[in-house]
């Protein structure tokens, strides 16, 4: 995954230290090995996404329409 392409959902797992089991566990998704593709994807059900975001403080179209953390980071420079 290039840099341009770091989604703002998989930045937030990895500096809160989060896994995949525990994405499927907020998000109620029972089959844990489809969640690697709904994170690169972005391939959430509503049901699913919106714990998603509450466990991070934001909206859906925050965590999964916004642009990636790594251009808006560029952009703040």
């Amino acid at each position: 995954m290039s840099k341009e392409q770091y989604n703002t959902l998989k930045y937030l797992m990895q500096i809160n230290g989060l896994s995949r089991k525990d994405i499927a566990e907020i998000g109620g998704i029972k089959d844990v090995s489809t969640v690697s593709r709904k994170i690169k994807d972005g391939d959430f059900w509503l049901q699913e996404a919106k714990p998603i975001a509450d466990h991070f403080g934001m909206s859906v179209d925050e965590l999964f329409f916004s642009e990636p953390v790594v251009k808006l980071q560029q952009k703040a420079r």
